[in-house]
């Protein structure tokens, strides 16, 4: 009976440990929340544009460099959601 018991516990324990483990998984695919890690992604990328934009244009040249920045900061705006 008391190996019973401990038998139902253990797994009890582990079940629980798996669960807490992976709640960010699921906690952050959720559309419920808006998908965060979505969001996440589209921030990373345009703060990537907003820096590798420019630096493509000045390697081209100043004229380059200015749509560059004009590129970069329009990705910027529209991954950041403000558009």
């Amino acid at each position: 009976m008391a190996s019973t018991a401990l038998l139902g516990d253990i797994i009890g324990k582990h079940y629980t440990y798996q669960i807490v483990s992976q709640m960010h998984k699921l906690v952050g695919s959720v559309d419920l929340i808006g998908n965060p890690v979505g969001l996440f992604g589209s921030i990373s990328t345009g703060v990537e544009d907003f820096f590798y934009e420019p630096y493509q244009g000045l390697t081209r040249g100043p004229k380059d460099f200015a749509l560059g920045v004009g590129t970069g900061s329009i990705s910027l705006v529209r991954n950041l959601g403000c558009v």
